[in-house]
């Protein structure tokens, strides 16, 4: 059975993921969604998408090595 090295960067990727849905989750179950509340999940979600594929990107760029030909 192969064991799953997990890194600090991995970790913090899931837990920034899971914390703007939880906030999403908590908002829904308060009420406190505008009038359109497809919408500002979509918005929501949207911006924090962008934000982590962000910072993977730059941590890939981080740590890319040149390959040998």
């Amino acid at each position: 059975m192969r064991r799953f090295k997990v890194t600090k960067f991995q970790l913090f990727v899931n837990i920034a993921a899971f914390v703007p849905f939880a906030i999403l989750i908590w908002d829904v179950i308060q009420g406190n969604l505008s009038v359109n509340p497809i919408q500002e999940i979509t918005l929501r979600t949207g911006k924090t998408a962008m934000v982590l594929l962000a910072v993977s990107y730059t941590h890939l760029r981080a740590h890319e090595t040149t390959c040998c030909i």
